[in-house]
């Protein structure tokens, strides 16, 4: 046994040193194949088969594939890209999305589906270098069967004749900036590869359109099969897996590869038949860092995970990145993903050029303490799941009374029904409350803390999600001191938030180095962190009740752990 241990950990350690190598550098083609292929006969069979032959193999191939959750309970949104190549473009290609239940790979049905079609272009404010996005598109399937359900799903890509429509769907490109060409497309197996070559000139797909007419359409690129589950029914059981600030560093994947094994897993130790349905991100994703090029190593690292478990996300800092050409804000977070029950699309100010002189590196690429404004589009959202409504929120937009973002969340927790969904978890990234030295006393937190916190405790919030802070940190139930803003008081009825800090995911900059009381935790604070790198999951069991647990990137049971039940306050 302590052989077999051995040879896992370094296996490991190995394969997240040779990510980071892949990540981090510009290599030539040849030397993404043979890391690839050194990550995928060391890491999990198939893990990175997305990396092992050439991009130019398959022109069209889909790459960065990550699910979020759809706008109705019954749909999913699957995300894609496409090359910026005239062969690939909209004109020329339709990306459609086919879906199976049966664990042979047989793909019998093309659901109604809405795409989305969008694209971006951008210059860096660290070294005005220029970059054009690929062609990013956002599918939502419907009416798929809730409660838990297995679909296996490819993605096809589509040679159009005269139409576009597909399957009684619809399709429509969003307007955008500049165009462009970008670097090809995704790299497969190599057995994945002799069946699509094959697809390319006599393979024909016979599908619906809207008038009623069957035409055949070319597949000129095909994914290999993938899962999902579907989310659970509204007041059901569920479990979710909640991180942040996680970057794309050999412990980000650490993390990664740690999550994938532990939230496919059936949660049989706490006698549930329960997986992990949902992924909560905290902000944080990429660190980009106006870098452009990372975006799409970030999706390509994390692309086993999220490609078969829905994400939700909010803004960080290290999404602010603003557009050198024009001062735009939050453009590549808005088009990468494509957030569920959106309020419209964004609403975004430039920002304003003696602004940017102010902000610490006279650059607003990624200002720790920044307000701007965003509003509507992936800024705030609010959607069910299972026994839990979630609450998404922007620390960089505006919160004071009266601004979009706090009317409508005074709207949203009003019309929560806890009989339907009596758990209740609000996301945003920079935290009200910290027991570290790292990001204290900022704009963006204190304005924030002082419109909304109020409402938090009014409605009976339950848990509430940050990250910024690249530690771990859980809170007693506490409400604001006003004597003492940075130290709240716990509430001795239980019946205030709980606040969880998940900063640990992993990213570049490492751990934050103090405590604010290095010789032992304040009072409101039940456990804290800053040495390792992690993730928690909270099963949500039943009305009352739910488990958290903050699992350690570590192999072994030594170090530093965290589980706990909660009691739902509302109910106290």
């Amino acid at each position: 046994m302590a052989t077999r241990y051995i040879c896992q950990s370094m296996t490991i350690v190995v394969i997240t040193l040779l990510l980071c190598t892949f990540i981090n550098g510009a290599q030539e083609q040849e030397g993404d194949i043979a890391i690839a292929g050194r990550l995928s006969s060391a890491f999990s069979p198939g893990l990175y088969s997305h990396l092992w032959e050439p991009y130019s193999s398959m022109e069209c191939l889909p790459r960065h594939i990550h699910l979020s959750l759809g706008n109705t309970e019954s749909s999913v949104m699957i995300s894609c890209s496409l090359p910026r190549t005239e062969n690939c473009g909209p004109d020329s290609v339709t990306p459609i999305v086919i879906l199976g239940r049966d664990s042979n790979h047989a793909f019998p049905s093309t659901p109604e589906q809405i795409k989305i079609t969008t694209k971006y272009g951008f210059t860096s404010t660290t070294n005005r270098a220029h970059y054009e996005s690929r062609w990013i598109h956002h599918i939502e399937v419907l009416n798929l069967e809730l409660g838990d359900h297995k679909y296996w799903y490819r993605i096809e890509v589509l040679a159009n004749n005269k139409t576009d429509s597909v399957n009684s769907g619809s399709s429509h490109i969003m307007p955008d900036f500049a165009t462009g060409d970008s670097d090809g497309g995704w790299q497969a197996s190599s057995r994945l590869l002799r069946r699509q070559k094959g697809m390319k000139n006599n393979l024909q797909a016979n599908l619906q359109t809207d008038t009623g007419k069957k035409e055949e359409k070319a597949i000129v690129a095909s994914t290999s099969p993938r899962t999902f589950r579907t989310p659970p029914h509204v007041a059901k059981p569920v479990q979710i897996a909640i991180v942040g600030d996680l970057g794309q560093t050999t412990n980000s994947t650490k993390t990664m590869y740690h999550m994938m094994k532990t939230t496919r897993k059936r949660n049989q130790s706490k006698n549930d038949d329960i997986v992990t349905s949902l992924i909560l991100c905290a902000g944080d994703m990429s660190y980009a860092n106006s870098n452009q090029e990372l975006w799409a190593n970030w999706f390509d690292v994390m692309e086993p995970l999220f490609s078969g478990i829905p994400l939700l996300v909010t803004a960080g800092n290290h999404e602010i990145e603003c557009n050198a050409d024009n001062l735009d804000i939050f453009v590549p977070y808005e088009k990468w993903f494509r957030m569920p029950n959106r309020l419209g699309e964004a609403i975004m100010e430039p920002v304003d050029p003696n602004y940017k002189k102010s902000l610490w590196d006279q650059s607003c690429s990624t200002p720790s303490a920044f307000l701007g404004r965003y509003d509507y589009g992936n800024a705030f959202y609010a959607v069910t799941h299972g026994l839990v409504r979630i609450i998404t929120l922007s620390s960089y937009s505006q919160t004071l009374p009266g601004s979009r973002q706090e009317v409508w969340l005074n709207h949203e927790l009003a019309q929560l029904n806890r009989t339907v969904t009596p758990w209740v978890i609000v996301m945003y990234h920079a935290p009200f409350y910290t027991t570290f030295r790292s990001h204290n006393d900022e704009i963006q937190s204190i304005l924030m803390h002082k419109s909304m916190e109020t409402l938090f405790l009014k409605y009976r919030v339950n848990i509430i999600v940050n990250g910024h802070d690249h530690a771990y940190m859980r809170t007693h139930p506490i409400v604001a001191n006003l004597q003492d803003p940075e130290n709240p008081t716990v509430d001795v009825t239980g019946k205030a938030p709980i606040h969880i800090t998940v900063g640990a995911g992993g990213n570049r900059e490492g751990h934050v180095k103090e405590y604010l009381n290095a010789t032992m935790p304040e009072p409101w604070v039940a456990k804290r962190n800053k040495d390792e790198y992690g993730f928690g999951t909270l099963h949500v069991r039943n009305c009352t009740h739910a488990y958290w647990s903050w699992i350690r990137d570590g192999k072994t049971s030594k170090g530093f752990q965290d589980e706990v039940w909660f009691d739902n306050q509302y109910f106290l």
